[in-house]
């Protein structure tokens, strides 16, 4: 949370200092210096600087001379997947009519939970709606059904719990629905246990569902202020609006044996958002396992197993260790238009994909990415970078001003490469007084600091001015010193 901020609190000191040191992703051309809020009112200047190509990281890593802290240092990625489905033909197709020969409500529940596993559309990861049953008691004592079960099998089967028999009643894809009861429906129940057991309908996320009647509603329980009026096509219609769970309607009353035939019972599905769009997710890798691919894939399947659960959309992905490829399982079907994982560039580049941010089914597979490093080349490789750079503009993201030739922000200082391929503020600029700013007037209220942010430049070989786009990932670190007034760097 940001606030503006005043001037009580502030250091009496004449000149204060924050060090830092931060890492830049590839292709990132911005860093922040978060500066104590109790510094706000002073000017602030680099005294130093020094831009550095991971190359020398990579070679600490390889020859391990890192200590353990660097080593587990946490590298954070944010990945989305999203979804965007055609108006027609619908993702979920097929429409469940209810057969003559279903006459109760154990068999009606048996036969839609088998035509939705049955018609599960094949990219999907599980069936789009399915029901199981509950005891209204049993939230008030336990939330584990299997001790639940233990306890109360007896008064459900008439005879002890028997996994064999009693477990895995709902079909293969609804078993590992978050909350769901996967023990058969009661076979023996007296009057008073019966006036317990609730019927409750699952719905995938994002998806409406349509029902042509509400009297097999009523038979499994649901009360008419659930089932609400007729809306679209003359039908019942129940929403999930949900992008990452399952909806769990639970009837209120009691259930009745008997099921009617008529009027005729039929129940579809729709996408609720044709443009679909999962929370954000973040992984993380340690630095020391960003060496070998393999080390990508847990990472990886974390991401994808928590998408293919929201989106009830199949994502995988595949190493070949021969190939040393990555290659994405993205979802096609007809009734997808697009569907692409969103990662950032930095990403998406280790794993073979160049500096792309969105993988679909186009570009699922990537180009071969070697890990084996070679260190012996670790500082011609910088230098190559370093003078092929060349000078490197560092301007305050947060000011703008007219005092250098190319950019609208505040000018701080300039990055030239050095013979190991580091960049760094000229030993000559500490004979001129230095370019100074303020900070903006907030500050971060959960760690009491104000973010300075600072843009990278460079120039092409045409002489044009862009923002830095190394291909590799970056160090900076220095010396932001801050004066009542400033005359020189000494």
């Amino acid at each position: 949370m940001k606030r503006s901020f005043d001037k009580r609190n502030k250091t009496l000191s004449d000149e204060v200092f924050v060090h830092f040191k931060t890492r830049l992703g590839t292709g990132q051309s911005q860093f922040t210096v978060n500066v104590p809020v109790i510094f706000s009112d002073r000017q602030f200047f680099f005294s130093s600087l020094v831009l550095l190509p991971d190359f020398y990281s990579l070679e600490a890593l390889v020859e391990g001379i890192d200590d353990p802290d660097v080593y587990n240092t946490l590298i954070h990625y944010e990945l989305q997947f999203k979804t965007n489905f055609l108006d027609k033909p619908n993702f979920y197709p097929d429409e469940y009519v209810l057969p003559a020969t279903v006459t109760t409500v154990m068999e009606l529940v048996k036969s839609v939970n088998e035509f939705f596993e049955a018609h599960k559309p094949t990219v999907a990861s599980r069936l789009g709606f399915f029901l199981d049953w509950t005891d209204a008691r049993f939230e008030e004592e336990t939330n584990q059904w299997d001790e639940w079960m233990k306890t109360n099998a007896l008064a459900y089967y008439n005879e002890p719990l028997n996994p064999e028999v009693h477990f895995n009643a709902l079909p293969a894809s609804a078993r590992t629905v978050e909350g769901v009861n996967n023990y058969l429906f009661p076979t023996h129940l007296n009057d008073y246990d019966r006036s317990y057991i609730r019927f409750r309908i699952f719905l995938v996320p994002n998806a409406n569902v349509f029902f042509s009647t509400d009297t097999q509603l009523q038979a499994l329980g649901f009360s008419p202020n659930q089932i609400g009026e007729r809306v679209t096509r003359k039908k019942y219609m129940w929403s999930n609006e949900s992008n990452a769970n399952f909806k769990i309607f639970e009837a209120e009353y009691e259930f009745t044996t008997r099921v009617s035939k008529t009027p005729a019972f039929k129940i579809s599905l729709d996408t609720l958002n044709k443009n679909y769009l999962t929370e954000p997710v973040v992984v993380s890798i340690k630095k020391g396992d960003t060496l070998k691919n393999e080390n990508y894939i847990e990472m990886m399947k974390k991401a994808l197993d928590t998408f293919s659960y929201d989106s009830n959309l199949q994502l995988n992905i595949a190493y070949n260790k021969g190939e040393k490829t990555f290659t994405f399982g993205i979802p096609q079907d007809r009734a997808i238009s697009r569907a692409s994982l969103i990662l950032p560039s930095e990403l998406a580049l280790r794993l073979g994909f160049n500096l792309v941010t969105e993988i679909s089914f186009k570009n699922k597979k990537g180009e071969p990415v070697s890990d084996t490093i070679d260190v012996k080349q670790t500082e011609a490789k910088a230098r190559a970078l370093g003078y092929d750079t060349g000078v490197v503009l560092v301007s305050d993201a947060n000011s703008s001003a007219n005092t250098a030739a190319g950019i609208s922000e505040k000018f701080m200082c300039s990055l030239y490469p050095t013979p190991t391929g580091t960049f760094e503020i000229p030993v000559i600029e500490s004979c001129f007084k230095p370019p100074v700013t303020t900070l903006p007037n907030f500050y971060d209220m959960n760690n009491n600091t104000v973010p300075a942010h600072f843009t990278l430049s460079r120039y092409l070989d045409d002489g044009s001015l862009v923002k830095l786009d190394w291909r590799n990932t970056a160090f900076v670190s220095g010396l932001l010193r801050g004066h009542a007034t400033v005359q020189s760097y000494i």
